[in-house]
């Protein structure tokens, strides 16, 4: 069963590239791929793990991917307006050298705050390394007031500009000297998520990049899909870098009994485990709720319960298992929609998501122009799609739905007028 999923898996996703012409910044692709290859690491761990895959896991996982993608072509079909790609068309993106200064000063002041409350949570603080390590290790009743959790949210939007910024200018070669002072507020983010030791940030911040960096060689090449397999590969060498740079963390953000493990098994774990705990918890099958889709909502329902509107709510744990060298505490996107919806339900989910997904992507991302619009859609794309990709770990989708989203959603409007980027187009119709 477990190399009949692989397989299965692998058929779903190279249709995908087949129907999408290799456009591999769709949303059903970047769904499908994170979750084959953590597929294929379980399989190849499957005795070491002692993986069986359960009838139900099968076709939860592989029904639910295919629905994705069969969303993600609704959304398609719901814009009716045909995509044309325009080869002389080039964005030149600057911003006044006054707002870029004060981006660089909120930035810097940014890092003094979280460092000032964060070391205040921290015994040991003193250098920024010693901080790092301890909040790694799990800092009993560490958190952020809400105004420092505010300015980490506009200095992570701000970061998103300036790394489309960047990279689109050098893509089209019309990259100046200021430019590149949005390296400064880019690694205050860096800075930031390394002092709170938040690998999941770091994570999202390599996708974000990559994303927007494939989006900008996409559109360049003109939806050529065999330029697009070339500028694929390319990424290929970044994603190992990343690898190396999450195991080399591993010394302060590895969870009990993961220290000696060698960097395969460190990898595989964290990306393959999710499947097999997944799989043991469709086995057991013992968790319940009485609210609506209260696993997959509960941020939202986490808002209401601090505004007063609901009061104690029961407590949902991802509960850590660590044997054979396997460490994990999160079970792929499929488990809160299973959990609130059962088997039926959670394929729903996963139709609905896809068309969301879908319909934004195809509406506002993957089109040929080079206006505001476009630019301001792709960045806000480009700071979600990491919840896409993370599909493999845990379902950080449905938890959209939340009043932080709605809040990070009004910062990059408040965010994009304060920039107002100049973007001068170079040729068109």
């Amino acid at each position: 069963m477990e190399i009949m999923l692989l397989v299965t898996v692998l058929s779903i996703l190279f249709l995908i590239v087949v129907v999408k012409q290799n456009d591999f910044a769709s949303p059903s692709f970047l769904f499908a791929l994170p979750l084959t290859i953590s597929i294929f690491i379980c399989a190849l761990y499957k005795d070491k793990w002692d993986f069986e895959c359960e009838l139900k896991t099968f076709f939860l996982i592989t029904i639910g991917i295919f629905l994705f993608f069969c969303g993600d072509q609704i959304g398609r079909k719901t814009f009716k307006k045909k995509i044309e790609y325009n080869k002389l068309v080039t964005c030149d993106m600057s911003v006044t050298m006054t707002r870029t200064v004060l981006i660089i000063l909120f930035s810097l002041i940014s890092i003094f705050l979280v460092y000032k409350e964060v070391s205040t949570s921290v015994s040991e603080a003193g250098i920024v390394f010693s901080l790092f390590q301890t909040s790694t290790k799990g800092l009993s009743g560490y958190s952020v007031s809400t105004v420092v959790s505010m300015t980490i949210n506009i200095t992570s939007i701000i970061s998103t500009f300036g790394i489309a910024i960047l990279i689109n200018n050098i893509t089209y070669k019309c990259v100046k000297w200021k430019d590149w002072l949005f390296i400064i507020p880019i690694a205050s983010y860096l800075i930031i998520v390394l002092m709170q030791g938040q690998r999941g940030d770091l994570i999202n911040f390599f996708v974000t990049t990559i994303f927007v960096s494939f989006c900008m060689n996409y559109k360049k090449n003109g939806g050529n899909a065999k330029k697009n397999v070339k500028v694929a590969t390319r990424f290929v060498k970044y994603i190992l870098i990343i690898l190396v740079i999450f195991y080399a963390l591993r010394l302060t953000i590895s969870k009990p009994g993961q220290e000696s493990l060698s960097f395969f098994d460190a990898i595989s774990g964290y990306v393959g485990a999710q499947i097999d705990l997944l799989n043991r918890l469709v086995r057991q099958n013992n968790i319940s709720y009485s609210l609506f889709g209260y696993e997959s909502f509960h941020d939202l329902y986490s808002f209401f319960e601090k505004i007063g509107i609901m009061r104690n709510l029961p407590t949902i744990t991802f509960k850590y298992r660590a044997y054979n060298g396997l460490g994990c505490n999160v079970f792929t996107f499929f488990r809160r929609p299973y959990v609130d919806f059962g088997l039926i339900g959670s394929w729903f989910v996963s139709l609905l998501c896809g068309i969301v997904w879908g319909h934004f992507y195809y509406k506002y991302v993957h089109v040929r122009n080079g206006n505001h619009r476009f630019m301001f859609y792709l960045i806000v794309y480009a700071y979600f799609i990491n919840k896409v990709v993370m599909a493999f770990f845990d379902d950080y989708i449905t938890l959209l739905v939340s009043a932080n989203t709605a809040i990070k959603l009004v910062l990059f409007v408040l965010i994009n007028k304060f920039m107002y980027c100049k973007i001068k187009i170079r040729g068109g119709d």
